[in-house]
């Protein structure tokens, strides 16, 4: 039996459209549904206005919770938008802290994702399933009545947001988007088929230029990413599903720089400098100064 619980306290979220807003729902977050208008017309390209919403709300799971599991340390933000009560966002907050970097290390052994009809092939990391099934039943209950819902994440929150998306979509609920920021792989090649079958037009995965985390767990433990890659260059650029070389050469040019750091501890930790959220905010703003 589950031992979640829901969190107290008021959430103020700042809109650029809103000023602040006060839900009246202690575990509701709001937001103005113009962020989301363009999505509807645009749904095999990105829309940033919505991308920027999961973002926020990624950023905002860090301090505000609707469901805590403490048996797993998986923590849920559950919001909606100030004039559309059809629509709900859900953002999982991402690692934190040392029993997050136990889930994150459940690599080795993977666990079978039950289908519909029984048995499948699809495997999804031990940790990051322990921690969606822990909250599955109370984000399904919070989830049955909404028209459309967007789910998003960071880090290892954006691993979990990938299960909870299938799940809802299995469960024959509106999931419409679903945004997550330097997400590690999450399944083997089964579990990505099974997920692209449902989800993958409506689904991105944002890679920061030269973030480690995207290319965990290794490739070679059969792990595959899921959904399109939308990948964020330096500069101010975007890219959607880009070839290998696009990201991968990058990424390696910085482990080598790195490597030259092995004698000092502190400065070998800056490989982790583009994986944090502050950086994925910095270059959304570029991107979209750049699309002015």
């Amino acid at each position: 039996m589950s031992s979640a619980r829901r969190a107290s306290g008021l959430v103020v979220f700042r809109s650029s459209n809103a000023g602040d807003i006060q839900s009246p729902d202690k575990n509701r977050l709001q937001f103005n549904s113009r962020q989301f208008a363009k999505f509807a017309s645009t749904r095999m390209m990105p829309d940033l206005n919505i991308a920027k919403v999961c973002l926020r709300f990624s950023h905002r799971a860090y301090n505000d919770v609707t469901i805590d599991e403490p048996s797993t340390g998986t923590q849920v933000l559950i919001g909606g938008l100030l004039d559309d009560p059809g629509a709900l966002v859900i953002a999982f907050r991402g690692t934190r802290g040392i029993r997050d970097m136990i889930t994150d290390a459940k690599f080795l052994v993977k666990t079978e994702w039950a289908s519909e009809s029984g048995s499948s092939n699809a495997r999804l990391h031990r940790g990051f399933s322990e921690a969606w099934w822990s909250v599955a039943g109370h984000v399904l209950q919070r989830a049955s009545e909404a028209k459309r819902i967007f789910v998003c994440g960071h880090s290892l929150g954006g691993a979990v947001a990938l299960p909870c998306a299938l799940y809802l979509a299995q469960h024959g609920l509106p999931v419409e988007a679903v945004h997550v920021f330097g997400c590690p792989r999450t399944g083997n090649g089964a579990w990505r088929n099974l997920y692209n079958s449902n989800l993958h037009s409506v689904t991105l995965r944002w890679e920061a230029q030269g973030d480690p985390i995207p290319y965990s767990p290794p490739w070679i433990n059969g792990y595959r990413h899921a959904g399109r890659a939308a990948y964020l260059s330096n500069s101010g650029g975007m890219k959607l599903d880009p070839a290998m070389w696009e990201h991968v050469a990058p990424f390696t040019n910085a482990i080598v720089e790195q490597a030259k750091n092995i004698r000092s501890p502190l400065k070998s930790l800056s490989i982790f400098g583009p994986h944090h959220l502050v950086n994925y905010e910095k270059l959304f703003s570029k991107l979209e100064a750049s699309s002015e």
